[in-house]
């Protein structure tokens, strides 16, 4: 059996967007394969707990796609600035070797979506 995954996604832990995290991490191991899955508060701001799990993935499973993501209204404070930021200094330190992905979780008006929320592809700094 393969010790090796195809991806690391990480996600904030917050009840509201789990329905909307599934489907975009559905559509992605649908695509690229299996995922590390790492989800607490507020992912891409937490960013030393996000750098020892995805230091882990990488020693132990190997993956090529590393998928962040962070959502509006975040309780843990977290902004699409702090995606953008985090975005980059990932692609800066593993892009060479890695499909670096970002997607950013917003509510809609009018409940449209999956339960009112929503997902955009984010990309970092130019």
């Amino acid at each position: 059996m393969s010790k090796g995954c195809s991806g690391f996604f990480v996600a904030c832990m917050d009840f509201r967007i789990q329905d909307v995290v599934e489907v975009l991490y559905r559509q992605l191991t649908s695509e690229y394969g299996s995922f590390d899955r790492a989800q607490f508060a507020g992912s891409v701001r937490n960013v030393g707990l996000l750098r020892d799990q995805l230091a882990i993935s990488i020693s132990l499973h190997k993956p090529t796609v590393l998928v962040l993501t962070a959502h509006a209204d975040c309780g843990y404070g977290t902004t699409m600035a702090d995606l953008v930021r985090v975005l980059d200094e990932i692609r800066r330190e593993k892009g060479a070797d890695h499909i670096i992905l970002g997607f950013w979780f917003e509510q809609t008006l009018g409940g449209e979506g999956v339960n009112g929320w929503t997902y955009t592809e984010v990309s970092p700094l130019p």
